[in-house]
C-alpha cells in the first residue's frame, strides 16, 4: 500500500475483500508511525451508526495525525458493503470481518499492537472476535454492553418508540420475524445470535497482557458488569466518563463532535505505544482457539464484482478535486449489459453520509445497476467521506445554492471524462430532494429528476427556520431514547421522573405539529402565500422544460401540503411530464421497512421508464465534457 507513506490522513477508501462480503473501508495514514500501534474502528447499528459516522471519521483523523494508521469498515450487508442485512449468518459474516480486517490491517502497517475501537454493536463485535482469537490487542469500548441481549433490549425500546411517534407499528410484527430499528432491519436471527453474545462469559485470551478503555455514555456511565468483569481478569483497565455528548445520540445535522474524548483515547493509545517501545523483549500473547474462522488473507481492491437481485454488477471508488474539496464516492455499472445512455446520481439527505437513511440510496443505486443505468454516489463537501466544510440546513440560505449546484456539475464533469454519461438524473432526500429539482432548471445534462421528501422548490428564511424546528423535534427523540435506555435498566426512581417529563415535552410537541398540519385553509393560505407563489412559478418552469420530474412525498410533508392546493393541483394536471406521488407515512425518513418497499418499487418504476427512454451506448463510444 504505497498510500501508508503518502500521509492520507483524511483517508483511503477500498474495497477490503474478506472471507464473507466485500466491505467498504477507509484507511488514513500519516504522521511518523512511531507509537508501533494501528486502529481498526468498528460500526454502531442503524440510527447511531448514521449519527456517528462523521464522528468516526474525525476520530480516524486525529487517530492518523498522531501517526496511528486507522482503518474504518462498514459490515457485511450495512452500509455501502457487500451483502443484504436479512440475510443469514450475519453475527459470524461481522465477525469474521472484524477478525479479516484486523488482520489486514497488521499485515499491511507492520504494527507491534493493533488496537479495536467500538462504539455500541462495534465494541461488542470487537470485544468477541477478539475472544475468539482475532489478531486484536487492546480495546476502546464507548457505550458497550456486557451483555447483547441487553443491547438487543435497548433496540427493541428504540424500534417501539420511533413506531409510536410516528403512528406505525407494523414493523414490529411482521411475518418474517424482523424488526424494524428506527428503519434499519434486523432479522430475527440476528437478533438472537446478537441476544446470545455475553462478554462476561467470553473471556480476553492473555488478559494480562491487555489494555482496556472504556468510555461512559453519558449520565449512564459505563457498563458496570464489563467493568467488572474485564477488572478481575486481569487486564489493564482505565474507565473514563465521556467528556462530550455520546455521539451516536445527536442528529448528525447538528454536527456535534467529541473533540475531548477523542482526545484522550488517543493519549491513552500513545501511553500504550511508548510502554511497547520501551520493552525490550515483551512477553509473547497467549494463543486462543479461534471459535470463527479468522482469515488472513483479505486483500484490499479498488473495485468489486457481486451479484444484486440475481443480477451482477460491479462498483468501483472514485474521487475527484472539486471546489468544495476531495469528493469521495462509488459508482455501480452493469456488467451483464451494455450500460444505457444516462446515469442516477445520489444526493447527501441533509447531514447523512451518501447511503442516504436507512441505507435506501445504496438500494436505489444498486437497483439502477441491473436496469443497465449506471449510478452514482458521492459524497457533497463536509458529509460522509469527502473533506471540506457542510452548511447546515438551518444555517443556510438560497445563496448556497449556487455553491451546491457548482459543485453537483463537477461530479457531472467528473463521470462524464469517466466515460460514465453525458446525461444525469439526481435523486436524493430532503435537501437531496431538493437539489434535483434545481438540476433540472439549471443544468443542460440533467435528463430528469427522482425527488423524494424535498423539503421545497425555493430555499427561504421559512424553510430553514422548519429544518430547525424539526431537528430541535429530533433532540427530543434523542433525549427520549436516552431516558429509555436508563428506563430498561432500571436506574433509579430520579431518571425515571426525567423520562416522564421528556416523554411529557415530546408528546406535546408533537400534538402541536398535528395541528399545525391540519390547519390548512385561509389562514394557511394567506401564511404561505409567498410560498404558494414561487411553487407555482417553478412548476410552470418544469412542466414547459419537458423533462421527466417524479415527485415522492409523505403525508406530513410541508411541499406536498403546497402541491396539494387546488390551483396548483389544477397547475400540475396540465403537465404530464411532473408526477406527485403520496407515501402513505408521516414518517419524513420513511423508516417502517413497508414504506422503504413502497420507495424503492416507485423508484424502480421511475428507472425502469428512465431505462425505456435511453438507449444502449456502443462500448467504443468516448464522451466527451461539454463546453
Amino acid at each position: 500500500m504505497d498510500n501508508l507513506e503518502a500521509g492520507v490522513v483524511t483517508g483511503q477508501p477500498l474495497w477490503l475483500c474478506t472471507e464473507a462480503e466485500p466491505v467498504y473501508a477507509v484507511l488514513h495514514t500519516g504522521g511518523s508511525r512511531t507509537a508501533g500501534i494501528a486502529a481498526l474502528l468498528l460500526p454502531a447499528f442503524g440510527w447511531d451508526n448514521d449519527c456517528s459516522y462523521r464522528v468516526r471519521r474525525d476520530w480516524a483523523v486525529a487517530l492518523a495525525d498522531a501517526g496511528i494508521p486507522a482503518l474504518r469498515i462498514d459490515l457485511p450487508g450495512t452500509e455501502d458493503s457487500v451483502g443484504t442485512p436479512l440475510a443469514a449468518g450475519r453475527i459470524q459474516a461481522w465477525l469474521q470481518a472484524t477478525a479479516s480486517a484486523a488482520s489486514w490491517l497488521r499485515n499491511v502497517t507492520g504494527c507491534d499492537r493493533l488496537v479495536a475501537i467500538g462504539i455500541g454493536l462495534g465494541g461488542l463485535l470487537a470485544h468477541q472476535a477478539t475472544a475468539d482469537g482475532a489478531d486484536i490487542d487492546d480495546l476502546v469500548l464507548w457505550g458497550v454492553r456486557a451483555s447483547g441481549r441487553a443491547y438487543v433490549r435497548e433496540l427493541r425500546a428504540y424500534a417501539a418508540l420511533v413506531a409510536g411517534n410516528i403512528g406505525d407499528t407494523r414493523d414490529l410484527d411482521r411475518a418474517d420475524g424482523a424488526i424494524g430499528i428506527g428503519g434499519h432491519p434486523m432479522s430475527a436471527e440476528t437478533a438472537e445470535q446478537l441476544s446470545a453474545i455475553n462478554l462476561s462469559k467470553s473471556p480476553l485470551p492473555g488478559a494480562e497482557q491487555r489494555r482496556v478503555l472504556l468510555i461512559g455514555r453519558d449520565r449512564l456511565g459505563v457498563d458496570q458488569r464489563l467493568s467488572d468483569q474485564l477488572a478481575a481478569s486481569g487486564v489493564e483497565l482505565t474507565t473514563i466518563e465521556t467528556f462530550d455528548y455520546y455521539c451516536a445520540m445527536a442528529p448528525p445535522e447538528v454536527g456535534l463532535t467529541a473533540d475531548k474524548t477523542i482526545s484522550a483515547s488517543v493519549d491513552w493509545l500513545l501511553g500504550a505505544g511508548v510502554k511497547a517501545q520501551g520493552d525490550a523483549s515483551p512477553a509473547p500473547r497467549q494463543a486462543a482457539v479461534p471459535a470463527v474462522p479468522v482469515s488472513a488473507v483479505a486483500s484490499a481492491a479498488d473495485a468489486v464484482s457481486f451479484s444484486y437481485n440475481g443480477v451482477t454488477i460491479s462498483e468501483r471508488l472514485s474521487e475527484l478535486q472539486s471546489s468544495g474539496g476531495r469528493l469521495v464516492g462509488i459508482i455501480a455499472e452493469p456488467v451483464e449489459q451494455p450500460p444505457l445512455r444516462c446515469c442516477l446520481v445520489v444526493i447527501n439527505s441533509g447531514g447523512l453520509r451518501r447511503t442516504g437513511p436507512n441505507r435506501l440510496f445504496v438500494e436505489i443505486a444498486r437497483r439502477a445497476a441491473t436496469l443497465g443505468i449506471p449510478s452514482a454516489r458521492f459524497d457533497l463537501p463536509g458529509l460522509g467521506d469527502s473533506d471540506g466544510e457542510a452548511v447546515k440546513s438551518f444555517e443556510r440560505s438560497s445563496q448556497n445554492d449556487g455553491d451546491l449546484l457548482g459543485v453537483l456539475a463537477e461530479v457531472y464533469d467528473h463521470l462524464q471524462r469517466l466515460g460514465v454519461s453525458d446525461r444525469f438524473v439526481a435523486t436524493g432526500l430532503s435537501l437531496g430532494g431538493y437539489l434535483p429539482i434545481l438540476a433540472v432548471l439549471n443544468e443542460p445534462r440533467a435528463l430528469g429528476a427522482l425527488s423524494i421528501n424535498a423539503t421545497t422548490f425555493k430555499w427561504s428564511d421559512a424553510q430553514r427556520r422548519r429544518v430547525l424546528r424539526e431537528i430541535k423535534l429530533a433532540g427530543v427523540a434523542g433525549e427520549q431514547q436516552l431516558v429509555a435506555t436508563a428506563r430498561s435498566a432500571r436506574l433509579p426512581e430520579p431518571m425515571r421522573d426525567v423520562w416522564r417529563r421528556l416523554e411529557h415535552a415530546g408528546l406535546a410537541l408533537n400534538a402541536f405539529a398535528r395541528r399545525n398540519l391540519a390547519q390548512v385553509g385561509p389562514l394557511w393560505r394567506l401564511e404561505h402565500r409567498a410560498e404558494l407563489r414561487d411553487v407555482g412559478r417553478i412548476v410552470d418552469l418544469l412542466g414547459s422544460g419537458g423533462r421527466n420530474v417524479s415527485l415522492l412525498l409523505s403525508e406530513a410533508e410541508p411541499l406536498l401540503r403546497i402541491l396539494d392546493q387546488p390551483r396548483l393541483r389544477k397547475q400540475l394536471s396540465g403537465y404530464p411530464n411532473i408526477e406527485v406521488t403520496r407515501i402513505p407515512t408521516p414518517d419524513h425518513l420513511l423508516r417502517p421497512l413497508w414504506i422503504q418497499e413502497l420507495v424503492l418499487e416507485r423508484a424502480s418504476t421511475v428507472l425502469r421508464e428512465l431505462a425505456l427512454a435511453a438507449e444502449p451506448r456502443p462500448a467504443t463510444e468516448r464522451l466527451k465534457v461539454s463546453a
